[in-house]
């Protein structure tokens, strides 16, 4: 699947590549004879005002045939082959393909962002507390709502807190519903001040590295790390980056199934540390 999903991103790139040096030609008057995604005996092909358009079997590249690219070229004497125009014009055309990609990848930038965010499917819990924090949260707490809005996850929690003013908060402790009034002035502290409970579940696998190469995926529940049971994310990450050997044996639940595998141990990319196997925690 892996190497399909490449593929196929590698056409995109290209189309989108070669579009741009298609229709800049087109927009300075160039004739353009081909239009290819992909090299080899075409799959399919059709004309289209002149322009043949062809998707090649080997989908690993394409290409813009224009009229009159060298002088040899039988249309090189035409009135719209390339060959006649003066150099900044075939530098537009040329600059048009590298172009579109920027363009296209700063839109899909653009575009993640507003992508609905994934929240955890809980309501978060509290697991530690800063002393400057005491006054408001207990370990243990569960966050119901944030000025009336009920929500699901640590991260929906946090940017639901409106700064510059009083936040209302409705608590589970102990059995019993708490209303808090976190006043503005405390805002700020809130989020170095709670730490909150995470459970040993994988959010994002890095491509390329341990995790991912041992085909773990979002959603993997731990249960153990080198046969030692862990309750939480902090008390998993302890133990990988503790392990002695250079990996660690995980026990994985997926679904109704559960299943063991070997991890190497790799650089943690963020701190440049060792003992990492390239995952982060649900989100």
């Amino acid at each position: 699947m892996t190497w399909l999903i490449s593929i196929i991103a590698l056409g995109i790139l290209v189309l989108v590549h070669e579009t741009g040096h298609f229709l800049m030609a087109r927009r300075l008057k160039v004739g353009v004879e081909k239009f290819s995604i992909g090299f080899g005996k075409p799959l399919l092909r059709f004309v289209r005002k002149g322009v043949e358009y062809r998707l090649g079997w080997l989908f690993l590249g394409g290409y813009v045939k224009m009229k009159g690219e060298h002088p040899d070229d039988p249309a090189a004497d035409a009135e719209d082959s390339f060959i006649t125009r003066p150099w900044w014009k075939k530098a537009l055309i040329a600059f048009a393909g590298p172009m579109a990609n920027l363009i296209f990848g700063m839109l899909l930038f653009i575009g993640s962002f507003t992508l609905p965010i994934r929240y955890e499917d809980h309501q978060p819990v509290v697991d530690h507390v800063s002393p400057y924090m005491a006054e408001y949260f207990i370990a243990g707490d569960t966050i119901r709502t944030v000025n009336g809005q009920e929500i699901k996850g640590w991260y929906q929690f946090l940017s639901g807190i409106e700064t510059g003013k009083d936040n209302i908060l409705e608590i589970s402790r102990m059995g019993s519903s708490v209303k808090l009034l976190l006043r503005a002035s405390e805002v700020d502290s809130l989020y170095p001040g709670l730490q909150p409970r995470i459970p040993p579940v994988i959010g994002e696998v890095i491509p390329g590295l341990p995790a991912w190469q041992r085909k773990l995926r979002r959603g993997d529940l731990v249960l153990a790390v080198d046969s030692v049971r862990v309750a939480d994310w902090y008390g998993m990450r302890e133990l990988i980056v503790n392990a002695p050997g250079s990996s660690v044996c995980l026990d994985i639940q997926r679904g109704d199934s559960t299943f063991q595998t070997e991890v190497a141990l790799d650089t943690n990319l963020m701190t440049g540390a060792a003992k990492a196997i390239g995952i982060s925690h649900y989100m």
